[in-house]
């Protein structure tokens, strides 16, 4: 989290993130994502990619030495400063496009992108995929999340929602896609239940 006018607290924000990377090479990580922080007050989303920029150039070399690869990924809570197909262009420019993408098929809706026209701008940078779903809400329940243009949505099981997942798979294949792919779920009922059967769906469109 380096979302602040502090540049000590930025600069912390990055040393910290840092003590993550050995972390994660002890666990054996080849790619960590990074989740940025997110704005409050008066913060515009162009401070924010600054800051975020910044500290990825110096998170850069760190990793590298590591052999960790840093990605960014379209993000749904924060869709109006972190979600769309631009900002991850731009970032993965900044980086003079050492930090690679993962796409998240999903949370393109909440920046009112279509998941597989954002995919065909980006791909050339992407090394890893998240699937989920969501259904679309008439009205705010505990567990929605709104859109940049107000639609709630609400994490779905696989293939139960609004998400053309299976135009997603056909897509990465034609783009000779190879990595993986992580399935994910944000919904109210139960996650290993949810996950169970959206593996064994995901599995019939691969």
């Amino acid at each position: 989290n380096v979302v602040s006018r502090n540049s000590s607290i930025r600069s912390a924000g990055t040393s910290k993130f840092h003590e993550r990377l050995q972390v994660a090479k002890e666990f054996g990580a080849t790619h960590v994502l990074i989740l940025p922080g997110y704005p409050s007050g008066d913060i515009r989303a162009e401070e924010c990619h600054e800051w975020l920029n910044e500290a990825i150039q110096k998170s850069v070399p760190v990793a590298d030495d590591l052999g960790i690869t840093l990605t960014i990924a379209n993000l749904g809570y924060g869709a109006e400063t972190y979600g769309s197909s631009d900002y991850l262009l731009s970032t993965c420019e900044a980086s003079g496009n050492r930090v690679k993408i993962t796409y998240d098929v999903g949370n393109f809706l909440f920046a009112n992108e279509d998941p597989i026209e954002a995919l065909d701008k980006v791909f050339p940078h992407v090394v890893h995929v998240h699937f989920k779903d969501w259904e679309i809400l008439p009205s705010e329940i505990d567990g929605s999340w709104a859109g940049m243009d107000g639609t709630l949505y609400l994490g779905k099981t696989l293939g139960e929602g609004v998400v053309d997942l299976p135009a997603a798979v056909n897509r990465l294949q034609e783009l000779d896609y190879n990595g993986y792919i992580s399935p994910e779920y944000e919904g109210i009922t139960d996650p290993w239940k949810a996950i169970d059967i959206g593996v064994s769906y995901l599995r019939t469109l691969i």
